[in-house]
């Protein structure tokens, strides 16, 4: 039914936006883990964590995931490490998050790793008008590097676009589908303090609706922005 809490003497459902995930949750009946939660201090923030199994809604895989809250958003994460279980331990007045895998246990949120993808979708751009294509132009990033050995930022950057059909004998059709369309993936130093900036062309592709998908292994860092940048071409009719 998704996570409640009680203010006062009231009971208040704060996973509304997390509804969808809720309908694909899978229990242990059906082989996933016994949902458990925690809390921990993150970057000196109090999270409250979720943990269980469900269908990741962007890639349709069945995976094990942490719902992090921390009374005003929602995070989705991921640990190394194929846990069952989650728990809380409190030392002076810092929450902290464990987990074990049936033989071991393992403090969470603790260490950066190069290994778990970070993964992040951009809005929908374009759906405020609908009946417009558009030409997707090119793609800015800026990051900066939190990792001791200043290893740099990598990521890999898609774009999923929605198109349309053939309206009629003078318009083309747009096509629907995930790119690698950008000539060069982001790749560059930008040690903190500073924000490298990084961008690159989208080759023109035609869209209706359109989304950058970005995912990266870099161990720390910061994303300060990612953006798309793109034209109104013409009224579809």
């Amino acid at each position: 039914m998704g996570v409640y809490a009680v203010y006062g003497g009231s009971l208040a459902n704060v996973s509304s936006k997390l509804t969808q995930l809720f309908n694909t949750v899978i229990y242990p009946e059906n082989g996933g883990v016994l949902p458990s939660s925690a809390t921990a201090t993150i970057y000196n923030i109090k999270y409250y964590i979720n943990y269980l199994t469900l269908t990741d809604p962007d890639t349709n895989i069945v995976r094990n995931v942490f719902l992090l809250f921390n009374e005003k958003e929602w995070t989705v994460a991921s640990q190394s490490g194929n846990l069952t279980y989650i728990g809380t331990q409190k030392i002076s007045s810092e929450y902290r998050a464990w987990g074990t895998d049936g033989s071991g246990l393992y403090q969470l949120f603790y260490s950066p790793s190069s290994t778990l993808p970070k993964r992040l979708n951009t809005k929908v751009y374009g759906a405020d008008k609908m009946f417009i294509q558009k030409q997707a132009l090119a793609v800015y990033m800026q990051a900066t590097d939190n990792s001791s050995a200043s290893s740099g930022v990598k990521a890999q950057i898609l774009l999923s676009v929605s198109g349309i059909a053939l309206q009629n004998y003078f318009q083309p059709s747009l096509q629907s589908g995930t790119y690698n369309v950008s000539l060069v993936q982001p790749d560059f130093q930008s040690p903190a303090p500073y924000y490298g900036f990084w961008g690159s062309s989208l080759e023109g592709v035609g869209f209706v609706m359109a989304g950058l998908r970005f995912s990266s292994t870099s161990p720390d860092f910061t994303l300060g922005h990612l953006l798309m940048g793109y034209s109104e071409v013409v009224a579809s009719y």
